[in-house]
C-alpha cells in the first residue's frame, strides 16, 4: 500500500529490566541492559529513508563473555516480531523499514513494545529490558476493490477505498452485474495478490487466504471499511442528484445522473443553471444516506470540482443555462465538471504568446458538430505551456489540465503541447481534448502543378513556415487560372480547408486560383479566420 504521509509519536512509558541468571559469586559487576528512551519522531515522505536508533547499555552477567543482543517489537496483543539481532550497543533501520517490519500498514493507534534481549554467548543466560510506546499513524491510505466489474485483474483500472483521518476506508463501487460470480470483490492492499487481502469467512470479514469473495447487489454502493475492527457498511445508492440555489432550490433534487457505461461517468443537465450560486451533489435524496441498522452517513459531494470530499462545501457554479455536469465516482480523486452551453470560440492564451490576452493568438473555433477546432504552432519547448479562456482575461472560464482531465478549476495546471504544429479538436461535452501533430501542410489540387489530387504518383506541394509572418507558404509555378486546388495536412484528407480563400472552412469546397504563372500562396491558420492569399 502506497503511504503518502504517516507520523510516528512515540512515547516511552515504561522500562523494566531482569536477568534470569543464579547469583553466584561475581568476578566482573553484573548490570542489567536499560534502553535509552527515544524522542519523538516524525516520519513522512521526506523522512522516511532517515534512521531510527534505539540504544541501551550492556548487560554484564558477572564472567567474561560475548553477548548478543536481539530486538523484537509488538504491536497491540499481537506477536512480536523479530527486528534483528547485532552485538552492538544500538539497532539502527530507516524509518519506513520499521513501519513495514511492524505491518503497519492503516492509520490509526496502537500500542507497541519493544524488547531488548541479551544473551550470554558462553552461558545461555539472558536478560531483558522493554519499552512500551504510544504510536500514531495519520496518513492517507487505500485499498483496491478488485472484482467481476473490472475483471478481476489488479492491472486494470479499478476503484479503492480511501482511508480518512479516522483511519475508515470510504469509497464508491458501481456493481455492473447481479449474476453469481458478476458482484463479487475482495479489497486488496497491494496491486497484486501478494498483500493482505479481505473477503468473507463464516459470514464475517477476513484476511484468510481460503476466504471467499464480498458479495454485493448490482448498483452503485457507498463502502465505509474499518479495517481495523473487521466492519464493513455497505450502502446501494439508487439516486444520485445535483440540489442547490444554482440548480433551482436546497427544497429538492433537481437534476438527477445517469450512468454513462461506455465513459464509466455519470453526467446530469440542468436547463437554468444560475452562475456564481452554490449547490453540491447528495445520493438517495437525503444529505445522510442511512444503513441498515439506521445510522446516517453524510456523503453528499463538495468543497473542490477537482476533489470532491464527502461532507465537503458548497459549489459554485461556472456557467449560466444548460449545462451537463459530468460526475466521477470510479476512483478518487472524485471529480465534477461543467459544460455550458459551447461557445462559439475559445481562445487559446499561453506562453507562445506572452500569456497576454491583448495580444494576437490562435482559436478555437465552434463547428457543426458542436466541438471546437483549431490549429496551434508551438515552436519551442519554453513555449508549450497554454490555457483555454472563453474571454479576453483571466476572469471568464478557463480550462486547463488537472489529473490527466481537461477542467475549470481554479488550480488547474497548464495544457502542454510537444514542439510542432498541432490540429487541435475539443469536445465540451465530454471535457475531451485531441491533438494531431502536422508534419506537412500542403496544397493539392488539379493538374501537375498541383500533384494532380494525389493521382498518377503526384504529391502534394509542400508549404513551409515563416516565423516571422506566423504563416505557411509555397511557390507554385506554371499555375492555370481557375485552376482547382485545397489545402490538406499530412498528406491525407483527414484535415483538410477550402471554400472561401478568405474565410477557410474545415472540409470546404475547392478552391480556384485567381492568378497564373508562378504564384506564391501565403496561408493563415495561426487566427481566425484562416486565410490563404495568392502574391
Amino acid at each position: 500500500m502506497k503511504i503518502w504521509k504517516y507520523i510516528l509519536s512515540v512515547a516511552a512509558l515504561l522500562s523494566m529490566g531482569a536477568c534470569n541468571h543464579d547469583a553466584d559469586p561475581m568476578v566482573i559487576p553484573q548490570r542489567d541492559l536499560d534502553i535509552a528512551n527515544h524522542s519523538a519522531l516524525v516520519v513522512n515522505d521526506l523522512t522516511a529513508d532517515e534512521e531510527f536508533t534505539l540504544t541501551w547499555t550492556a548487560a554484564k552477567f558477572g564472567i567474561q563473555t560475548d553477548v548478543e543482543y536481539t530486538v523484537a517489537a509488538a504491536v497491540d496483543s499481537n506477536a512480536a516480531v523479530t527486528l534483528g539481532t547485532t552485538a552492538n550497543l544500538y539497532y539502527t533501520t530507516t524509518n519506513g523499514a520499521l513501519l513495514e517490519a511492524l505491518g503497519l500498514a492503516l492509520g490509526g493507534s496502537y500500542n507497541v513494545t519493544f524488547t531488548v534481549t541479551a544473551a550470554a554467548v558462553e552461558t545461555e543466560e539472558t536478560c531483558e529490558d522493554t519499552i512500551a510506546m504510544a504510536l500514531t499513524i495519520d496518513k492517507e491510505a487505500h485499498m483496491w476493490i478488485i472484482g467481476a466489474y473490472q475483471g478481476w485483474d489488479h492491472k486494470k483500472p479499478s476503484s479503492r477505498l480511501i482511508q480518512g483521518e479516522d483511519g475508515i476506508l470510504r469509497g464508491f463501487v458501481n456493481i455492473l452485474s447481479d449474476t453469481e460470480g458478476g458482484n463479487e470483490v475482495k479489497f486488496c492492499t497491494q496491486e497484486n495478490w501478494n498483500g493482505t487481502n479481505y473477503g468473507m469467512k463464516d459470514g464475517a470479514l477476513s484476511t484468510d487466504p481460503e476466504a471467499g469473495n464480498i458479495v454485493l447487489t448490482k448498483g452503485l454502493h457507498y463502502l465505509h471499511f474499518d479495517a481495523k475492527n473487521m466492519t464493513l457498511v455497505d450502502i446501494p445508492l439508487t439516486k444520485v442528484a445535483l440540489i442547490g440555489e444554482a440548480v433551482g432550490s436546497w427544497d429538492n433534487d433537481q437534476a438527477e445522473f445517469t450512468f454513462d457505461a461506455e465513459n464509466n461517468v455519470w453526467t446530469a443537465v440542468c436547463e437554468n443553471v444560475v452562475k456564481d450560486k452554490e449547490y453540491k451533489i447528495r445520493f438517495n435524496g437525503v444529505w445522510d444516506v442511512v444503513d441498515a441498522a439506521g445510522a446516517g452517513y453524510n456523503i453528499s459531494l463538495g468543497g473542490e470540482f477537482g476533489n470532491l470530499a464527502m461532507g465537503g462545501g458548497n459549489l459554485k457554479a461556472q456557467n449560466n443555462g444548460r449545462v451537463t455536469f459530468t460526475l466521477n465516482l470510479f476512483d478518487a480523486p472524485y471529480t465534477l465538471t461543467e459544460a455550458g452551453p459551447i461557445p462559439s470560440q475559445l481562445h487559446i492564451i499561453g506562453a507562445y504568446q506572452g500569456w497576454d490576452h491583448s495580444k494576437p493568438h490562435s482559436d478555437l473555433v465552434k463547428q457543426g458538430d458542436g466541438k471546437l477546432t483549431g490549429f496551434l504552432n508551438i515552436t519551442s519547448a519554453d513555449a508549450a505551456a497554454f490555457k483555454f479562456c472563453t474571454d479576453l482575461n483571466w476572469d471568464g472560464i478557463n480550462y486547463g489540465m488537472q489529473d490527466g482531465v481537461i477542467s475549470t478549476d481554479g488550480g488547474a495546471s497548464d495544457i502542454t503541447l510537444e514542439v510542432g504544429l498541432h490540429y487541435l479538436v475539443f469536445d465540451m461535452e465530454a471535457m475531451t481534448l485531441t491533438t494531431t501533430t502536422i508534419t506537412k501542410v500542403g496544397l493539392i489540387g488539379n493538374g501537375e502543378a498541383f500533384g494532380n489530387w494525389g493521382n498518377d504518383g503526384g504529391v502534394d506541394v509542400e508549404m513551409t513556415y515563416n516565423a516571422t509572418t506566423q504563416t505557411w507558404s509555397a511557390t507554385v509555378a506554371n499555375v492555370p487560372a481557375n485552376n482547382e486546388y485545397k489545402v490538406r495536412f499530412n498528406s491525407d484528407w483527414t484535415i483538410n480547408l477550402g471554400g472561401n480563400a478568405a474565410n477557410l472552412t474545415y472540409g470546404g469546397d475547392n478552391l480556384k486560383t485567381t492568378k497564373d504563372g508562378s504564384v506564391t500562396f501565403e496561408l493563415n491558420i495561426f487566427s481566425t479566420p484562416y486565410t490563404i492569399v495568392e502574391k
